[in-house]
């Protein structure tokens, strides 16, 4: 495919946010490329590093609980601990051994230096919900305007 063709495809899938519990038609292929793709981007992406976990686990449990790990340790290069809260990390990382104990540990440490990534990569993402009369939300939730009846200011 085109690069260009790929990188739009990239920006688009990473604008909407990755959930769990809902059927798509993004494979575990498709997802490992759209995170080697934006692991360090400067772009807008809409889904937490932890959401992204989950999803990734969500996928790979579609293989059979056997199949868990196999699939998930090709993400996990992808996936950056850092930016997931050390709760989140005990309780829904560890369990799966994906990650070395020497990761674990180096996370751990990093977090607690103060050295931790925000829970996004990239740029997050906030989409507006139009639930006033006088807001006009337009562009899929990515823009917002006051209605023109909005009192102004005179001075």
């Amino acid at each position: 495919m085109d690069d260009d063709v790929l990188r739009y495809l990239v920006c688009w899938v990473a604008k909407d946010r990755l959930k769990k519990n809902e059927i798509d038609s993004l494979s575990i292929e498709g997802l490992r490329y759209l995170l080697m793709k934006t692991i360090d981007t400067k772009e807008s992406f809409a889904t937490p590093e932890i959401e992204i976990w989950e999803y990734a686990l969500t996928k790979a449990k579609t293989y059979g609980q056997q199949e868990v790990q196999k699939y998930l340790i090709p993400l996990a290069r992808y996936i950056n601990l850092n930016r997931m809260d050390p709760e989140e990390i005990k309780t829904h990382v560890e369990p799966y051994n994906i990650y070395s104990n020497e990761d674990i540990k180096n996370t751990y440490f990093s977090i607690s230096s103060g050295k931790g990534l925000g829970f996004i990569r990239g740029v997050p993402i906030f989409k507006w919900k139009n639930d006033k009369p006088d807001l006009i939300v337009s562009d899929y939730g990515f823009t917002v305007e006051a209605n023109n009846t909005q009192s102004k200011s005179i001075l």
